[in-house]
């Protein structure tokens, strides 16, 4: 388990560099180390969340309600609002 997740970081963070999606190393940072508290199956789609956003004016918008699609879709619903707000809470820190 532990190493998929280190194969998993070592692809997310690999893709960095890659045309596709948001090319923004901090914000895919931020997304992994924020969503660690998470199943990986939900880390995985946080991370997803930002190849489906595209780069624009409201490109923060679309990923954020990527992200709440899927903490929605993955966390029990007593729990979801809380984890939602934590996360964007912690991908905008600074």
């Amino acid at each position: 388990m532990k190493n998929e997740l280190i194969l998993v970081l070592a692809l997310v963070l690999s893709s960095c560099s890659s045309d596709k999606g948001i090319n923004n190393c901090a914000l895919r940072d931020r997304v992994i180390a924020c969503g660690a508290g998470f199943s990986e199956d939900t880390q995985a789609s946080l991370v997803s969340s930002i190849d489906k956003t595209t780069v624009k004016a409201d490109a923060a918008v679309d990923f954020k309600d990527e992200v709440k699609i899927v903490i929605f879709n993955k966390i029990p619903p007593s729990d979801r609002l809380k984890a939602y707000e934590d996360y964007i809470r912690c991908i905008e820190a600074k």
